[in-house]
């Protein structure tokens, strides 16, 4: 991982989630998703993965 233009390796982080992203209520992001710049995740939806940048996540 890349931070403040240092490289940390072996890092172990939970769910990471980017700028502008609307997370609603009782969404569970689970250790290592990331959830990109400007994501929707709807009520009730589980995130294991990446979410690309832009995406609508919706419980289905």
């Amino acid at each position: 991982m890349t931070l403040d233009e240092t490289v940390h390796h072996d890092v172990t982080f939970g769910g990471l989630v980017g700028d502008n992203a609307r997370i609603g209520g009782n969404v569970t992001i689970l250790p290592g998703a990331i959830v990109g710049d400007g994501v929707t995740v709807e009520s009730g939806t589980t995130v294991r993965e990446r979410i690309e940048d832009g995406a609508v996540v919706r419980r289905g």
